[in-house]
């Protein structure tokens, strides 16, 4: 029997008096044309949005709007996905239909403190979180049936960020994991792989909430490899080490910055961790020696071995990363030394880096063998050529999906 929520808690207001946070600002202008661009995720929001506002809730249970926004959330991840898998390898409707429907769901659901609309209700934070986990597809990992000789193997994405610079922005590796949540690869010996995917927020406080851990625990022991995959600069680049500091300058899609929590994980409860008892670094356990080095197209995948400490500084020289690249191959140079503090991983010090060492962290807990690592793909939106490019991102997903396909051998 379900908790029957009172009608007190729901306030149904116009659109006008919408209230958002920073990143949801951002869709007032844009969000309605990205959405308009899939027909299957356009009615899934029109239909979330119309029914949010007409739901009975003076005589209606949790259980009942839980079931609704549960729903509502996955429909959304499978139309996304059925969308880029079309092959139009564009996240950017999945994002902002986000963004909309919880702007809907979070005006339909307030209480009020001093005679203002605030978005400060326990069964608001419960029902954000499971759409967030729906169609993020947190929890619909799901590797039922695969036979032993396959491989399993997750993958993560990330959201669009740097909005303040280009509200059109997209993220390949959010494309990525769309294209080939569900699919199965293989390479030339026989190794079959079958990949499952979800997408992480760009914003500082969800990691500190431990979501990371939340939601990558309970495949810590039970898949063959984890890559998480953002985008990055140039390159391909697979990331040697991972800094435990967070950056002090880049502000997330929130517009904030916030000191860094750590988390263990056990039987599925958080225990916060002290900062200074953590490594400085970790590292990669991807099978590089398959990976690397290797050429897609005109492009190339680096074993990016550089890294940033308090003691030991190098240069961010492009031109002397692909020196090493071609006179030492996989070839490893000396690590961090004893005493290093960390300033910045391999792959620098954003959200990036620290999906990375949150789950080499857990990898580490767990005293697992299991192959984990950070991909960063080519940006390809990017001063001067901000728009949106179907042919170079298709060309990073079949990319990607040929670094899957090297890693198989590795896997064994």
């Amino acid at each position: 029997m379900g908790i029957f929520v009172s009608t007190d808690a729901f306030i149904e207001e116009g659109y006008s008096m919408e209230i958002r946070n920073y990143e949801e600002d951002k869709g007032k202008l844009v969000e309605n044309h990205f959405i308009g661009l899939c027909p299957s995720i356009q009615s899934t929001v029109e239909r979330f949005v119309q029914g949010v506002k007409e739901f009975p809730f003076e005589n209606t249970t949790e259980e009942n709007i839980r079931d609704f926004v549960c729903q509502s959330a996955e429909q959304l991840w499978n139309n996304a996905k059925e969308y880029v898998q079309s092959g139009t390898n564009d996240d950017r409707p999945l994002y902002w239909a986000r963004i909309k429907m919880e702007v809907a769901l979070k005006n339909h659901f307030k209480s009020q403190m001093n005679g203002t609309s605030v978005i400060e209700n326990t069964e608001l934070s419960r029902l954000i979180q499971l759409f967030e986990e729906k169609s993020r597809n947190y929890t619909g990992i799901d590797f039922t049936d695969i036979p032993e000789s396959k491989k399993k193997i997750v993958i993560t994405g990330f959201d669009p960020f740097g909005l303040d610079y280009n509200p059109a922005q997209n993220n390949p590796s959010g494309a990525v994991a769309l294209a080939l949540h569900g699919t199965e690869i293989s390479d030339n010996k026989g190794n079959i792989g079958v990949i499952q995917s979800m997408i992480y927020p760009v914003r500082y406080e969800d990691f500190d909430k431990g979501y990371v851990e939340q939601y990558i625990y309970p495949y810590i022991q039970n898949v063959d490899m984890i890559v998480t995959i953002s985008q990055g600069f140039k390159h391909y680049d697979i990331e040697r080490f991972a800094s435990k500091k967070r950056t002090s300058k880049t502000l997330d899609n929130l517009a904030q910055n916030k000191h860094i929590i750590y988390y263990n994980i056990e039987n599925g409860i958080l225990t916060r961790v002290s900062y200074n008892d953590l490594p400085e670094f970790l590292e990669t356990t991807l099978p590089k020696n398959s990976i690397v080095p290797g050429t897609l197209g005109n492009n190339i995948v680096v074993y990016n071995q550089f890294y940033f400490s308090s003691v030991k500084q190098k240069s961010w020289d492009w031109s002397y990363v692909l020196q090493k690249f071609v006179n030492e191959g996989t070839k490893d140079i000396q690590g961090p030394s004893l005493g290093e503090i960390s300033v910045e991983g391999s792959g620098g010090d954003f959200l990036s880096n620290e999906i990375f060492y949150r789950v080499s962290l857990l990898r580490e807990q767990y005293n697992s063998t299991l192959k984990t690592g950070h991909l960063h793909l080519p940006i390809i939106q990017s001063y001067p050529a901000l728009f949106f490019s179907l042919q170079k991102t298709r060309t990073e997903v079949e990319n990607t999906k040929i670094i899957l396909q090297d890693a198989l051998d590795g896997l064994s």
